[in-house]
């Protein structure tokens, strides 16, 4: 697993910085990428992006009160190129929300970024907690690794993400994913795995994490 951080520095810089160093930790230096810290002096830093992006295997999408879904229309942002380079390779996105911030509605993005709303997204709390929410969303990704590794199929995991967990009842269209947004930490960790095809390989992080038997 290679994981890439996408965040905007006025928004997520902090968390960022820890969720580097936790998945450093597990993963090893060679399998994180933080812009500030692996770009070569002197490289094209869009070029450096789309190579990083390239290698990744998954990207993490930093979202707090300060993301500014708006700023994705603007050609020029990064953050709006990392998506995009993302999606086309069909990576595994995940949005991981801190701040009290909701996933932005669909009607809240430009409309080629609209699927971002349809996908699982992780909650990190705010101090004391978002130490123990960083840690668990390392054990998390190391459970995909895992499964990852099993040689279950790719692209069904990447799909049984889109929307997973959402209330699709509604007839106003940006009900559902404020909803999911309000939902427990727990039972959001729960569904980021057992959405998944991947669910028998991963069961055992789970019960590693939270205790007990997981169904």
């Amino acid at each position: 697993m290679k994981v890439f951080i996408s965040y905007r520095r006025q928004d997520s810089m902090y968390i960022a910085a820890d969720l580097q160093r936790e998945l450093i930790r597990r993963l090893g230096k060679g399998n994180v990428f933080l812009d500030i810290d692996n770009i070569p002096l002197g490289a094209k830093f869009v070029d450096h992006i789309r190579k990083c992006i390239g290698q990744a295997t998954d990207v993490l999408v930093l979202i707090g009160p300060h993301w500014r879904p708006e700023l994705l229309s603007d050609e020029g942002d990064f953050v709006r190129l990392e998506l995009l380079v993302a999606e086309e390779l069909n990576l595994r996105i995940v949005p991981v929300l801190h701040s009290n911030q909701p996933i932005p509605a669909p009607s809240q993005l430009p409309d080629e970024f609209t699927w971002l709303s349809g996908r699982n997204a992780y909650m990190i709390g705010a101090p004391p907690d978002d130490r123990a929410h960083i840690e668990r969303l390392g054990d998390l990704l190391v459970g995909l690794a895992a499964a990852d590794a099993s040689g279950a199929d790719a692209s069904d995991a990447e799909a049984s993400f889109d929307g997973a967990g959402l209330d699709l009842s509604s007839r106003d269209p940006d009900h559902g994913w404020q909803k999911m947004a309000q939902r427990s930490t727990r039972q959001r960790d729960l569904d980021f795995i057992s959405a998944s095809p991947h669910t028998l390989a991963a069961r055992g992080a789970l019960r590693r994490i939270f205790g007990g038997n997981q169904s």
